[in-house]
């Protein structure tokens, strides 16, 4: 495992030095991946959404299609909240906090929910398999605690921060 987090950061390494070099390429390179992250984010939600759909959606603001019109604001949508990611992870001082999942859901859930920030006010029922549920009223302190666990020095585990984002997880 650690052989496989230091090769991840290797290659991460020689991506960023690839910014510097071709800043065209590199900007075509991003373009791509945010296609690739909207369409594994809504495929992991069960829907799928064509590379072509993606960019139609991110390349105007106009919808003549009224069926595409849920789905251009929900790809839209993730492209707002990964630019939000990207300048808090550029500011000098990135906090991570519960207001920060609040902002996050509120972008992704514009104009398609309205209950936007908000947590859930009831325990849902899976079928499929069997986990514990946390209590809608205890939602907001456990997602403080994480928080806490994640973004405290003292308390933060000394392991590379994709272990670490898997057991947050």
């Amino acid at each position: 495992m650690k052989n496989r987090l230091s090769e991840l950061d290797e290659r991460l390494s020689t991506l960023s030095s690839c910014k510097d070099q071709d800043l065209q390429g590199w900007l075509a390179f991003q373009r791509k991946y945010e296609m690739c992250w909207i369409y594994h984010e809504n495929i992991l939600d069960g829907i799928a959404i064509s590379p072509e759909e993606i960019k139609m959606a991110l390349s105007s603001n106009v919808t003549t299609d009224v069926s595409q019109v849920s789905l251009f604001r929900r790809v839209r949508n993730y492209h707002a909240a990964i630019k939000l990611i990207r300048e808090r992870a550029a500011a000098r001082h990135f906090v991570v906090d519960v207001n920060l999942f609040r902002e996050l859901h509120a972008c992704l859930a514009n104009g398609l929910d309205t209950n936007l920030g908000r947590f859930r006010r009831n325990s849902p029922v899976h079928r499929a398999y069997f986990q514990d549920i946390c209590a809608p009223s205890k939602v907001e302190k456990q997602l403080n605690d994480i928080v806490t666990l994640v973004m405290s020095e003292e308390k933060r585990p000394t392991m590379h921060p994709v272990e670490l984002a898997g057991k947050v997880h």
